[in-house]
């Protein structure tokens, strides 16, 4: 892929460790538009194109409710050792 990692495709081409938890609509969209060339009839290409933005967009809320909840820590410090 010319030095870019693709993520998030377990089972259709990418090489991942991560157990990725999608119900097989959202599989079988990330598929189709992983490989759109395979998809013949280009409105529907689009209509899968508007899914995932809806998708996206609801991630987007929820990832920014979780943060809210979350408490803000600050990173933890790292010790230095001064040379002597």
């Amino acid at each position: 892929m010319h030095g870019v990692e693709k993520k998030f495709t377990r089972g259709y081409g990418g090489a991942s460790n991560k157990e990725i938890h999608m119900d097989d609509k959202t599989k079988e969209l990330v598929r189709s538009l992983n490989q759109p060339h395979r998809v013949a009839n280009m409105l529907a290409l689009f209509k899968m194109c508007e899914q995932a933005a809806t998708i996206i967009q609801a991630q987007a809320s929820q990832i920014a409710a979780l943060n809210e909840k979350a408490p803000a820590t600050p990173a933890p410090k790292k010790v230095t050792k001064k040379a002597d």
